[in-house]
C-alpha cells in the first residue's frame, strides 16, 4: 500500500488537532523486492519526516516475504537496507523485525511493541 499525500496530511494534522498520538508505527517492507523503488523510498522518507526524534524508537520496520527468498539473499538485502536506507532511523532507536509468515512471528512482533514503546 502506498500512503498518499492526503493520508500523511491526515495523520499529521488530524492527530495534532485532536491531541491524539500514535503509540507505535509498523512499516512493512517486502524483503523479496530486488530494489527499493521510488514509491517505497518516498514513503519511508515521509515516515521519517513525520516522526519526532523521541518517537523514532516507536517505529518498527518489519520485513515480510521471507519465504520468497533464500536465507542468504534475504539477509544480504536486509543488511543493505539497514546500511543504505534505514541507517538514520536505526541509529535513532527504530528497530527491525522479520515477519516469518507464522502466527508465532506475528505474536512475537505485536508483543514486543509494548516492551519498546516510549511515551
Amino acid at each position: 500500500m502506498t500512503l498518499t499525500d492526503s493520508a500523511f496530511a491526515g495523520l499529521r494534522h488530524g492527530s495534532y488537532s485532536k491531541k491524539q498520538t500514535l503509540a507505535a508505527v509498523i512499516y512493512l517492507h517486502r524483503i523479496s523486492d530486488v530494489r527499493v523503488d521510488g514509491c517505497a523510498f518516498m514513503n519511508f522518507q515521509r515516515l521519517a519526516g513525520l516522526c519526532a526524534q523521541k518517537a523514532i524508537p516507536n517505529v518498527v520496520i518489519i520485513t515480510t516475504m521471507w519465504k520468497n527468498v533464500s536465507e542468504k539473499e534475504g539477509t544480504d538485502r536486509e543488511e543493505e537496507l539497514k546500511k543504505k536506507f534505514w541507517n538514520e532511523m536505526l541509529a535513532n532507536g527504530c528497530r527491525t523485525e522479520r515477519f516469518e509468515d507464522t502466527y508465532k512471528s506475528a505474536w512475537h512482533i505485536t508483543g514486543s511493541l509494548e516492551d519498546h514503546i516510549i511515551v
